[in-house]
């Protein structure tokens, strides 16, 4: 099995409080969360929660190694704590811009007014591709996370 990395990951000396919310894609909820960083790399971080973090899209309250949004990709039961990771997205000044005021409605109980407009967004800095990737559908086995599946269901309940 091929366990090389795209980039390398660095152990944080110190860990450190980072708080950041999650929109699900689960079921679209608004989630916010305390947790410490663990390692980090120029793709994205690993965490460590008190209590399990729903895959989605992730919106850090400050930034975190230059990046203001993410996608959890993953998360797991380690020993007492729930382990995730974190990828980056790299987004726009306008891109960012526009995610963080529609973040700011949401934070206000507030519907946000182009949420097709900020999973387009994601879609295009986790693809590249401007649009929803056309992908057959297949079944998934039970654990198997597919954040870009996720992602496509999350726009059709919208």
């Amino acid at each position: 099995m091929n366990t090389a990395r795209e980039a390398v990951r660095y152990k944080v000396a110190t860990p450190r409080e980072c708080h950041f919310c999650i929109i699900t894609f689960k079921d679209l909820t608004w989630q916010e969360h305390k947790t410490m960083v663990v390692d980090i790399s120029r793709h994205g971080a690993g965490f460590l929660s008190e209590e399990k973090l729903e895959p989605g899209f992730v919106w850090f309250l400050e930034r975190l190694g230059g990046f203001r949004g993410g996608v959890l990709m993953w998360t797991r039961q380690d020993e007492t704590k729930h382990r995730a990771g974190v990828r980056f997205l790299s987004l726009t000044h306008d891109e960012e811009k526009f995610i963080h005021d529609q973040v700011a409605l949401i934070q206000a109980h507030q519907q946000p007014t182009n949420s097709d407009a900020v999973i387009a967004i994601i879609m295009q800095a986790l693809t590249g591709m401007s649009t929803l990737p056309d992908t057959q559908k297949t079944a998934k086995k039970p654990g198997d996370e597919d954040p870009l599946g996720d992602i496509k269901d999350m726009v059709s309940k919208l």
